[in-house]
Protein backbone atom coordinates (compact mmCIF):
# COMPACT_ATOMS: atom_id res chain seq x y z
CA UNK A 1 0.00 0.00 0.00
CA UNK A 2 1.35 3.45 -0.85
CA UNK A 3 2.02 5.87 2.00
CA UNK A 4 -0.25 8.46 0.40
CA UNK A 5 -3.09 5.96 0.29
CA UNK A 6 -2.47 4.98 3.90
CA UNK A 7 -2.57 8.57 5.12
CA UNK A 8 -5.76 9.16 3.16
CA UNK A 9 -7.29 6.21 4.98
CA UNK A 10 -6.24 7.51 8.37
CA UNK A 11 -7.60 11.02 7.97
CA UNK A 12 -11.00 10.14 6.54
CA UNK A 13 -14.05 10.45 8.75
CA UNK A 14 -15.84 7.16 9.38
CA UNK A 15 -19.36 8.36 8.59
CA UNK A 16 -20.35 9.88 5.29
CA UNK A 17 -22.55 12.93 5.28
CA UNK A 18 -26.26 12.17 5.43
CA UNK A 19 -27.78 11.82 1.99
CA UNK A 20 -30.87 10.24 0.51
CA UNK A 21 -30.49 7.00 -1.42
CA UNK A 22 -31.03 7.91 -5.05
CA UNK A 23 -30.65 5.64 -8.08
CA UNK A 24 -29.57 2.31 -6.65
CA UNK A 25 -28.38 0.61 -9.84
CA UNK A 26 -24.61 0.13 -9.86
CA UNK A 27 -22.79 2.13 -12.51
CA UNK A 28 -19.37 0.63 -13.31
CA UNK A 29 -16.32 2.56 -14.48
CA UNK A 30 -12.51 1.99 -14.59
CA UNK A 31 -10.90 1.70 -11.14
CA UNK A 32 -8.95 4.81 -10.18
CA UNK A 33 -7.71 3.96 -6.67
CA UNK A 34 -6.10 0.52 -6.90
CA UNK A 35 -2.38 0.48 -6.07
CA UNK A 36 -0.08 0.48 -9.08
CA UNK A 37 1.41 -2.84 -7.98
CA UNK A 38 -1.98 -4.50 -8.55
CA UNK A 39 -2.59 -4.10 -12.29
CA UNK A 40 -6.09 -5.18 -13.27
CA UNK A 41 -7.06 -4.03 -16.74
CA UNK A 42 -10.45 -5.72 -16.58
CA UNK A 43 -11.41 -4.43 -13.13
CA UNK A 44 -14.39 -2.12 -12.84
CA UNK A 45 -15.29 -0.07 -9.77
CA UNK A 46 -18.28 1.67 -8.27
CA UNK A 47 -19.83 2.60 -4.95
CA UNK A 48 -23.20 1.65 -3.53
CA UNK A 49 -24.94 3.64 -0.78
CA UNK A 50 -26.37 1.37 1.91
CA UNK A 51 -28.02 2.19 5.24
CA UNK A 52 -25.59 2.77 8.07
CA UNK A 53 -28.25 1.35 10.41
CA UNK A 54 -30.47 -1.34 8.92
CA UNK A 55 -32.74 -1.16 11.97
CA UNK A 56 -33.62 2.48 11.26
CA UNK A 57 -35.71 3.25 8.16
CA UNK A 58 -34.47 6.86 8.13
CA UNK A 59 -30.81 5.95 8.55
CA UNK A 60 -28.02 7.91 6.94
CA UNK A 61 -25.91 5.98 4.47
CA UNK A 62 -22.35 4.85 3.88
CA UNK A 63 -20.80 4.08 0.52
CA UNK A 64 -19.55 0.56 -0.11
CA UNK A 65 -16.57 0.63 -2.50
CA UNK A 66 -17.17 -2.25 -4.95
CA UNK A 67 -14.98 -3.91 -7.55
CA UNK A 68 -16.09 -6.22 -10.36
CA UNK A 69 -14.12 -8.42 -12.75
CA UNK A 70 -16.33 -9.50 -15.67
CA UNK A 71 -16.44 -13.18 -16.53
CA UNK A 72 -14.06 -14.18 -19.29
CA UNK A 73 -16.91 -16.10 -20.92
CA UNK A 74 -19.87 -13.85 -21.67
CA UNK A 75 -22.74 -13.66 -21.07
CA UNK A 76 -21.97 -14.47 -17.46
CA UNK A 77 -24.06 -16.78 -15.30
CA UNK A 78 -24.25 -14.06 -12.64
CA UNK A 79 -21.91 -12.79 -9.95
CA UNK A 80 -19.88 -14.39 -7.15
CA UNK A 81 -19.21 -12.15 -4.13
CA UNK A 82 -16.08 -12.58 -2.00
CA UNK A 83 -14.87 -11.82 1.50
CA UNK A 84 -11.23 -12.60 2.35
CA UNK A 85 -11.41 -12.55 6.11
CA UNK A 86 -9.64 -10.60 8.80
CA UNK A 87 -12.23 -9.58 9.73
CA UNK A 88 -11.49 -6.24 8.15
CA UNK A 89 -9.46 -7.19 5.06
CA UNK A 90 -9.95 -4.79 2.15
CA UNK A 91 -11.53 -7.23 -0.27
CA UNK A 92 -11.20 -5.27 -3.51
CA UNK A 93 -7.39 -5.35 -3.59
CA UNK A 94 -7.22 -9.05 -2.75
CA UNK A 95 -9.76 -9.92 -5.44
CA UNK A 96 -7.88 -7.88 -8.04
CA UNK A 97 -4.59 -9.59 -7.16
CA UNK A 98 -6.21 -13.07 -7.19
CA UNK A 99 -8.14 -12.58 -10.44
CA UNK A 100 -6.70 -15.43 -12.52
CA UNK A 101 -7.00 -18.19 -9.94
CA UNK A 102 -10.50 -17.24 -8.76
CA UNK A 103 -11.77 -16.78 -12.30
CA UNK A 104 -10.53 -20.27 -13.20
CA UNK A 105 -11.85 -21.81 -9.97
CA UNK A 106 -15.36 -20.47 -10.67
CA UNK A 107 -15.30 -21.80 -14.24
CA UNK A 108 -14.69 -18.45 -16.00
CA UNK A 109 -18.47 -17.97 -16.26
CA UNK A 110 -19.19 -15.64 -13.32
CA UNK A 111 -18.46 -11.98 -12.72
CA UNK A 112 -16.30 -11.68 -9.60
CA UNK A 113 -17.40 -8.99 -7.13
CA UNK A 114 -16.03 -7.74 -3.80
CA UNK A 115 -16.57 -4.73 -1.57
CA UNK A 116 -14.50 -3.35 1.30
CA UNK A 117 -16.61 -4.14 4.39
CA UNK A 118 -17.94 -1.38 6.61
CA UNK A 119 -15.33 -0.25 9.10
CA UNK A 120 -12.56 -0.78 6.52
CA UNK A 121 -11.22 0.77 3.34
CA UNK A 122 -11.12 4.42 2.40
CA UNK A 123 -14.77 5.38 2.78
CA UNK A 124 -15.74 4.21 6.26
CA UNK A 125 -12.76 3.07 8.35
CA UNK A 126 -12.66 2.67 12.10
CA UNK A 127 -10.59 5.82 12.52
CA UNK A 128 -10.05 5.58 16.27
CA UNK A 129 -7.15 7.99 16.52
CA UNK A 130 -8.83 10.97 14.91
CA UNK A 131 -6.68 10.67 11.81
CA UNK A 132 -3.32 10.92 13.61
CA UNK A 133 -0.96 8.17 12.32
CA UNK A 134 1.57 8.86 15.08
CA UNK A 135 -1.05 8.20 17.75
CA UNK A 136 -1.96 4.99 15.95
CA UNK A 137 1.70 3.98 15.93
CA UNK A 138 2.00 4.75 19.64
CA UNK A 139 -0.93 2.47 20.46
CA UNK A 140 0.49 -0.29 18.25
CA UNK A 141 3.89 -0.03 19.87
CA UNK A 142 2.28 -0.11 23.31
CA UNK A 143 1.36 -3.78 22.91
CA UNK A 144 4.14 -6.21 23.80
CA UNK A 145 5.08 -9.88 23.67
CA UNK A 146 7.52 -9.59 26.58
CA UNK A 147 6.36 -12.37 28.91
CA UNK A 148 7.26 -10.40 32.05
CA UNK A 149 5.01 -7.45 31.27
CA UNK A 150 2.67 -8.62 28.50
CA UNK A 151 -0.62 -9.27 30.36
CA UNK A 152 -0.75 -6.03 32.37
CA UNK A 153 0.68 -3.81 29.64
CA UNK A 154 -1.54 -5.27 26.93
CA UNK A 155 -4.61 -4.98 29.17
CA UNK A 156 -3.84 -1.29 29.72
CA UNK A 157 -3.32 -0.71 25.99
CA UNK A 158 -6.58 -2.45 25.15
CA UNK A 159 -8.37 -0.02 27.47
CA UNK A 160 -6.61 2.92 25.81
CA UNK A 161 -7.66 1.70 22.37
CA UNK A 162 -11.26 1.07 23.42
CA UNK A 163 -11.58 4.56 24.91
CA UNK A 164 -10.02 6.19 21.83
CA UNK A 165 -12.47 4.36 19.59
CA UNK A 166 -15.44 5.29 21.76
CA UNK A 167 -14.41 8.94 21.66
CA UNK A 168 -13.55 9.19 17.97
CA UNK A 169 -15.85 6.65 16.33
CA UNK A 170 -19.19 6.85 18.10
CA UNK A 171 -20.87 7.49 14.72
CA UNK A 172 -20.00 4.07 13.28
CA UNK A 173 -18.87 1.83 16.16
CA UNK A 174 -22.11 -0.12 16.68
CA UNK A 175 -22.79 -0.56 12.96
CA UNK A 176 -19.85 -2.71 11.79
CA UNK A 177 -20.96 -6.14 13.03
CA UNK A 178 -21.29 -9.21 10.85
CA UNK A 179 -25.09 -9.19 10.62
CA UNK A 180 -25.02 -5.76 8.97
CA UNK A 181 -22.28 -6.89 6.59
CA UNK A 182 -24.50 -9.85 5.71
CA UNK A 183 -27.26 -7.35 4.87
CA UNK A 184 -24.74 -5.38 2.81
CA UNK A 185 -24.13 -8.54 0.78
CA UNK A 186 -27.83 -8.81 0.05
CA UNK A 187 -28.03 -5.10 -0.78
CA UNK A 188 -25.33 -5.62 -3.40
CA UNK A 189 -27.13 -8.68 -4.75
CA UNK A 190 -30.31 -6.64 -5.06
CA UNK A 191 -28.56 -4.06 -7.22
CA UNK A 192 -26.59 -6.37 -9.49
CA UNK A 193 -28.07 -7.23 -12.87
CA UNK A 194 -28.48 -10.85 -11.79
CA UNK A 195 -31.21 -13.20 -10.58
CA UNK A 196 -31.44 -11.91 -7.00
CA UNK A 197 -29.66 -14.96 -5.56
CA UNK A 198 -26.43 -14.81 -3.57
CA UNK A 199 -23.33 -16.65 -4.74
CA UNK A 200 -20.56 -16.22 -2.20
CA UNK A 201 -17.04 -17.44 -1.45
CA UNK A 202 -15.71 -16.61 2.01
CA UNK A 203 -12.24 -17.22 3.42
CA UNK A 204 -11.32 -17.50 7.12
CA UNK A 205 -13.51 -14.94 8.97
CA UNK A 206 -15.38 -14.72 5.65
CA UNK A 207 -16.72 -18.18 6.52
CA UNK A 208 -18.40 -16.72 9.62
CA UNK A 209 -19.91 -14.07 7.39
CA UNK A 210 -20.95 -16.72 4.86
CA UNK A 211 -22.51 -18.96 7.49
CA UNK A 212 -24.33 -15.95 8.96
CA UNK A 213 -25.77 -14.71 5.68
CA UNK A 214 -26.79 -18.28 4.80
CA UNK A 215 -28.58 -18.65 8.14
CA UNK A 216 -30.28 -15.28 7.80
CA UNK A 217 -31.33 -15.70 4.16
CA UNK A 218 -31.31 -19.46 3.40
CA UNK A 219 -33.84 -19.24 0.55
CA UNK A 220 -31.65 -16.75 -1.32
CA UNK A 221 -28.46 -18.83 -1.40
CA UNK A 222 -27.63 -20.21 -4.83
CA UNK A 223 -24.00 -21.28 -4.31
CA UNK A 224 -21.80 -20.71 -1.27
CA UNK A 225 -18.24 -21.86 -0.56
CA UNK A 226 -16.70 -21.57 2.91
CA UNK A 227 -12.90 -21.87 2.68
CA UNK A 228 -10.61 -22.17 5.76
CA UNK A 229 -13.56 -22.37 8.11
CA UNK A 230 -13.64 -20.60 11.46
CA UNK A 231 -15.52 -22.15 14.37
CA UNK A 232 -18.54 -19.86 14.25
CA UNK A 233 -19.81 -20.91 17.70
CA UNK A 234 -16.57 -19.86 19.39
CA UNK A 235 -16.44 -16.71 17.27
CA UNK A 236 -19.80 -15.47 18.50
CA UNK A 237 -19.98 -16.91 22.00
CA UNK A 238 -16.56 -17.37 23.60
CA UNK A 239 -13.72 -15.19 24.81
CA UNK A 240 -11.35 -16.51 22.17
CA UNK A 241 -11.27 -18.71 19.09
CA UNK A 242 -9.49 -21.56 20.86
CA UNK A 243 -9.95 -24.00 18.01
CA UNK A 244 -7.90 -21.72 15.74
CA UNK A 245 -4.71 -22.86 17.47
CA UNK A 246 -5.56 -26.57 17.45
CA UNK A 247 -3.04 -27.44 14.71
CA UNK A 248 -0.75 -24.42 14.83
CA UNK A 249 2.27 -26.06 16.42
CA UNK A 250 1.84 -29.11 14.18
CA UNK A 251 1.96 -26.87 11.10
CA UNK A 252 5.01 -25.07 12.49
CA UNK A 253 6.67 -28.46 12.87
CA UNK A 254 5.74 -29.15 9.25
CA UNK A 255 7.92 -26.26 8.07
CA UNK A 256 10.95 -28.17 9.37
CA UNK A 257 9.92 -31.77 8.65
CA UNK A 258 9.16 -30.97 5.01
CA UNK A 259 12.47 -29.12 4.81
CA UNK A 260 14.36 -32.24 5.86
CA UNK A 261 12.28 -34.30 3.42
CA UNK A 262 13.03 -31.87 0.58
CA UNK A 263 16.78 -32.21 1.07
CA UNK A 264 19.64 -29.69 1.03
CA UNK A 265 19.24 -28.80 -2.64
CA UNK A 266 15.86 -27.23 -1.88
CA UNK A 267 16.17 -26.41 1.82
CA UNK A 268 19.62 -25.36 3.09
CA UNK A 269 18.86 -26.36 6.67
CA UNK A 270 18.70 -30.01 5.59
CA UNK A 271 22.44 -29.87 4.97
CA UNK A 272 23.07 -29.01 8.65
CA UNK A 273 20.38 -30.92 10.54
CA UNK A 274 19.64 -34.62 10.15
CA UNK A 275 16.21 -34.66 11.75
CA UNK A 276 13.38 -32.17 12.06
CA UNK A 277 12.99 -32.45 15.85
CA UNK A 278 16.55 -31.22 16.42
CA UNK A 279 16.05 -28.45 13.88
CA UNK A 280 12.78 -27.33 15.45
CA UNK A 281 14.35 -27.27 18.91
CA UNK A 282 17.13 -25.04 17.56
CA UNK A 283 14.53 -22.67 16.09
CA UNK A 284 12.70 -22.37 19.41
CA UNK A 285 16.03 -21.73 21.15
CA UNK A 286 16.70 -18.98 18.61
CA UNK A 287 13.32 -17.39 19.29
CA UNK A 288 13.77 -17.57 23.06
CA UNK A 289 17.25 -16.02 22.82
CA UNK A 290 15.74 -12.79 21.51
CA UNK A 291 13.94 -12.32 24.83
CA UNK A 292 17.36 -11.69 26.34
CA UNK A 293 18.74 -9.54 23.52
CA UNK A 294 17.74 -8.73 19.94
CA UNK A 295 19.82 -10.04 17.05
CA UNK A 296 21.73 -7.25 15.29
CA UNK A 297 21.44 -7.51 11.49
CA UNK A 298 23.95 -5.52 9.47
CA UNK A 299 23.88 -4.93 5.73
CA UNK A 300 25.88 -2.61 3.52
CA UNK A 301 23.12 -0.01 3.82
CA UNK A 302 21.53 -0.41 7.27
CA UNK A 303 21.67 -1.99 10.71
CA UNK A 304 18.52 -3.21 12.48
CA UNK A 305 17.64 -5.10 15.66
CA UNK A 306 15.62 -8.28 15.16
CA UNK A 307 13.72 -8.78 18.40
CA UNK A 308 11.28 -11.36 19.78
CA UNK A 309 8.28 -9.52 18.34
CA UNK A 310 9.71 -9.42 14.83
CA UNK A 311 10.87 -13.03 14.87
CA UNK A 312 7.42 -14.16 16.01
CA UNK A 313 5.96 -11.90 13.31
CA UNK A 314 8.00 -13.74 10.69
CA UNK A 315 7.10 -17.22 11.87
CA UNK A 316 3.41 -16.43 12.34
CA UNK A 317 3.30 -15.23 8.73
CA UNK A 318 5.05 -18.42 7.59
CA UNK A 319 2.29 -20.55 9.08
CA UNK A 320 -0.09 -19.14 6.45
CA UNK A 321 1.41 -21.42 3.84
CA UNK A 322 4.39 -23.12 2.16
CA UNK A 323 4.96 -20.41 -0.43
CA UNK A 324 7.02 -18.52 2.16
CA UNK A 325 8.86 -21.54 3.57
CA UNK A 326 11.96 -21.44 1.32
CA UNK A 327 12.61 -17.82 2.34
CA UNK A 328 11.86 -18.60 5.98
CA UNK A 329 14.26 -21.55 5.90
CA UNK A 330 17.02 -19.46 4.32
CA UNK A 331 16.59 -16.69 6.90
CA UNK A 332 16.59 -19.26 9.70
CA UNK A 333 19.73 -20.94 8.34
CA UNK A 334 21.59 -17.61 8.31
CA UNK A 335 20.44 -16.73 11.83
CA UNK A 336 21.32 -20.14 13.28
CA UNK A 337 24.75 -19.89 11.66
CA UNK A 338 25.16 -16.40 13.16
CA UNK A 339 25.72 -14.97 9.69
CA UNK A 340 24.09 -11.67 10.60
CA UNK A 341 26.37 -9.38 8.60
CA UNK A 342 24.61 -10.14 5.36
CA UNK A 343 22.96 -8.20 2.56
CA UNK A 344 21.04 -11.37 1.64
CA UNK A 345 19.59 -11.69 5.15
CA UNK A 346 18.59 -8.04 5.28
CA UNK A 347 16.97 -8.25 1.82
CA UNK A 348 14.97 -11.34 2.75
CA UNK A 349 13.78 -9.75 6.00
CA UNK A 350 12.86 -6.55 4.16
CA UNK A 351 10.79 -8.53 1.65
CA UNK A 352 8.66 -9.83 4.53
CA UNK A 353 8.00 -6.26 5.69
CA UNK A 354 9.06 -6.73 9.30
CA UNK A 355 8.42 -3.81 11.63
CA UNK A 356 12.12 -3.39 12.40
CA UNK A 357 12.85 -2.70 8.72
CA UNK A 358 9.57 -1.17 7.56
CA UNK A 359 8.64 1.53 10.11
CA UNK A 360 5.29 2.19 8.46
CA UNK A 361 4.24 -1.44 8.72
CA UNK A 362 2.76 -1.10 12.24
CA UNK A 363 0.61 1.81 11.04
CA UNK A 364 -0.60 -0.11 8.01
CA UNK A 365 -1.25 -3.25 10.05
CA UNK A 366 -3.09 -1.38 12.80
CA UNK A 367 -5.37 0.40 10.37
CA UNK A 368 -6.70 -3.09 9.64
CA UNK A 369 -6.30 -4.45 13.17
CA UNK A 370 -8.63 -1.82 14.61
CA UNK A 371 -11.31 -3.02 12.20
CA UNK A 372 -10.58 -6.61 13.26
CA UNK A 373 -10.91 -5.80 16.96
CA UNK A 374 -13.99 -3.68 16.32
CA UNK A 375 -15.88 -6.25 14.26
CA UNK A 376 -15.00 -9.15 16.57
CA UNK A 377 -15.66 -7.07 19.67
CA UNK A 378 -19.02 -5.88 18.36
CA UNK A 379 -20.11 -9.41 17.46
CA UNK A 380 -19.29 -10.79 20.91
CA UNK A 381 -21.14 -9.79 24.07
CA UNK A 382 -18.53 -10.93 26.61
CA UNK A 383 -16.76 -8.07 28.39
CA UNK A 384 -14.11 -8.18 31.11
CA UNK A 385 -13.90 -5.87 34.11
CA UNK A 386 -10.38 -6.83 35.16
CA UNK A 387 -7.20 -8.44 33.93
CA UNK A 388 -7.63 -11.31 36.42
CA UNK A 389 -10.78 -12.28 34.55
CA UNK A 390 -8.77 -12.64 31.33
CA UNK A 391 -5.61 -14.30 32.64
CA UNK A 392 -7.01 -17.88 32.40
CA UNK A 393 -7.97 -17.24 28.75
CA UNK A 394 -4.50 -15.96 27.90
CA UNK A 395 -2.89 -18.86 29.76
CA UNK A 396 -5.00 -21.39 27.87
CA UNK A 397 -3.92 -19.95 24.51
CA UNK A 398 -0.26 -19.99 25.53
CA UNK A 399 -0.55 -23.59 26.65
CA UNK A 400 -2.35 -24.59 23.47
CA UNK A 401 0.25 -23.14 21.09
CA UNK A 402 3.89 -22.50 21.88
CA UNK A 403 4.56 -20.62 18.65
CA UNK A 404 1.47 -18.39 18.44
CA UNK A 405 -0.25 -18.55 21.80
CA UNK A 406 1.20 -15.22 22.97
CA UNK A 407 0.67 -13.14 19.84
CA UNK A 408 -3.09 -12.67 20.04
CA UNK A 409 -3.32 -10.66 23.28
CA UNK A 410 -4.26 -7.51 21.43
CA UNK A 411 -7.21 -9.25 19.75
CA UNK A 412 -8.46 -11.09 22.83
CA UNK A 413 -8.03 -8.19 25.27
CA UNK A 414 -9.13 -5.64 22.69
CA UNK A 415 -12.41 -7.47 22.20
CA UNK A 416 -12.95 -7.92 25.93
CA UNK A 417 -12.47 -4.16 26.42
CA UNK A 418 -14.49 -3.02 23.40
CA UNK A 419 -17.08 -0.37 24.19
CA UNK A 420 -19.54 -0.94 21.34
CA UNK A 421 -22.03 -3.74 20.75
CA UNK A 422 -23.34 -4.55 17.29
CA UNK A 423 -26.76 -3.01 16.66
CA UNK A 424 -27.86 -6.35 15.20
CA UNK A 425 -26.35 -9.73 16.09
CA UNK A 426 -27.48 -13.04 14.63
CA UNK A 427 -27.90 -15.52 17.49
CA UNK A 428 -29.40 -18.51 15.72
CA UNK A 429 -30.85 -20.96 15.21
CA UNK A 430 -27.76 -22.82 14.02
CA UNK A 431 -29.38 -26.21 13.43
CA UNK A 432 -30.98 -27.80 10.36
CA UNK A 433 -30.49 -24.77 8.12
CA UNK A 434 -31.56 -25.63 4.59
CA UNK A 435 -30.16 -23.32 1.93
CA UNK A 436 -31.65 -23.17 -1.55
CA UNK A 437 -28.61 -25.11 -2.75
CA UNK A 438 -26.27 -26.99 -0.36
CA UNK A 439 -22.98 -25.32 0.49
CA UNK A 440 -19.44 -26.57 -0.09
CA UNK A 441 -16.85 -26.24 2.68
CA UNK A 442 -13.11 -26.44 1.92
CA UNK A 443 -10.30 -27.09 4.38
CA UNK A 444 -6.67 -28.14 4.33
CA UNK A 445 -5.49 -31.10 6.37
CA UNK A 446 -2.82 -28.92 8.04
CA UNK A 447 -4.14 -25.39 8.58
CA UNK A 448 -2.45 -23.50 11.40
CA UNK A 449 -5.28 -21.00 11.78
CA UNK A 450 -8.52 -22.82 10.91
CA UNK A 451 -8.25 -26.59 11.40
CA UNK A 452 -10.35 -28.96 9.35
CA UNK A 453 -12.37 -29.79 12.47
CA UNK A 454 -13.96 -26.34 12.27
CA UNK A 455 -15.25 -27.08 8.77
CA UNK A 456 -17.07 -30.16 10.04
CA UNK A 457 -18.43 -28.23 13.04
CA UNK A 458 -19.95 -25.61 10.73
CA UNK A 459 -21.13 -28.16 8.17
CA UNK A 460 -23.22 -29.81 10.89
CA UNK A 461 -25.47 -26.73 10.94
CA UNK A 462 -26.30 -26.83 7.22
CA UNK A 463 -28.39 -29.58 5.67
CA UNK A 464 -26.67 -31.56 2.88
CA UNK A 465 -23.51 -29.45 3.00
CA UNK A 466 -20.27 -31.26 2.17
CA UNK A 467 -16.69 -30.80 3.41
CA UNK A 468 -13.89 -31.34 0.89
CA UNK A 469 -10.53 -31.90 2.61
CA UNK A 470 -7.38 -30.96 0.72
CA UNK A 471 -4.23 -32.81 1.80
CA UNK A 472 -2.16 -29.64 1.99
CA UNK A 473 -0.47 -27.24 4.36
CA UNK A 474 -1.71 -23.67 4.53
CA UNK A 475 -4.49 -21.33 5.55
CA UNK A 476 -7.15 -21.68 2.88
CA UNK A 477 -6.98 -23.18 -0.60
CA UNK A 478 -5.99 -20.10 -2.61
CA UNK A 479 -2.30 -20.99 -2.38
CA UNK A 480 -2.78 -24.72 -3.06
CA UNK A 481 -1.81 -26.25 -6.39
CA UNK A 482 -4.24 -29.14 -6.93
CA UNK A 483 -5.92 -30.11 -10.16
CA UNK A 484 -8.38 -32.18 -8.15
CA UNK A 485 -9.37 -29.14 -6.09
CA UNK A 486 -9.75 -27.02 -9.22
CA UNK A 487 -12.01 -29.59 -10.82
CA UNK A 488 -14.19 -29.93 -7.72
CA UNK A 489 -14.68 -26.19 -7.25
CA UNK A 490 -15.40 -25.67 -10.95
CA UNK A 491 -17.96 -28.47 -10.89
CA UNK A 492 -19.68 -26.89 -7.90
CA UNK A 493 -19.82 -23.38 -9.34
CA UNK A 494 -20.78 -24.33 -12.88
CA UNK A 495 -23.07 -27.31 -12.30
CA UNK A 496 -23.81 -27.26 -8.58
CA UNK A 497 -22.14 -30.67 -8.21
CA UNK A 498 -20.89 -31.46 -4.70
CA UNK A 499 -18.06 -33.88 -3.90
CA UNK A 500 -18.92 -37.15 -2.22
CA UNK A 501 -18.91 -36.90 1.59
CA UNK A 502 -15.47 -37.83 2.91
CA UNK A 503 -13.75 -37.21 -0.42
CA UNK A 504 -10.23 -35.74 -0.34
CA UNK A 505 -7.99 -34.00 -2.86
CA UNK A 506 -4.24 -34.41 -3.12
CA UNK A 507 -1.76 -31.73 -4.17
CA UNK A 508 0.44 -31.32 -7.23
CA UNK A 509 3.23 -29.25 -5.65
CA UNK A 510 4.87 -30.17 -2.34
CA UNK A 511 6.47 -27.70 0.11
CA UNK A 512 9.88 -26.50 -1.13
CA UNK A 513 9.16 -27.74 -4.67
CA UNK A 514 10.08 -25.15 -7.31
CA UNK A 515 7.02 -23.32 -8.58
CA UNK A 516 6.65 -22.19 -12.17
CA UNK A 517 5.83 -18.49 -12.38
Amino acid sequence: MKVATLLNILVLVGLNQAKPIQSRSIQWSPCADLPQEIPCDTCECSTLPVPLDYTNSSSTTIDLPILRIPATEQPSKGSVLFNFGGPGAEARQILASSEKKLMAATGNVYDLVAFDPRGTGINNPMNCTGGDPLELLAIAKGFTLNPDTAPSQNWAQSKVLADRCLRNQSDIGEFIGTAFVARDLMSVVDELDDDGMLRFWGFSYGTVLGATVAAMFPSRIDRIVLDAVTNLHEYYNDWADYEEWLQTDEVFSGIWSTCIDAGPDRCPLAAVYNDSATLEAAVYDLIDSTLEAPIIITSSNATVALDYHNLKQMYSSSIYGPASWPATATITALLLANETESDELYTLLAAIGLDCISPLNPIIAWATTIATIGIRGSDRVLRAESLSQMEPILARLRQQSRILGDISDFLILGGASWRFEAKERYTGPWENITTQHPMLLLGNTWDGYTPIRSAYNTSASFVDSVVLEVEAYGHGTLGVASECLMQKTQAYWVNGTLPEPGEKCGIDVKPYDPVDE
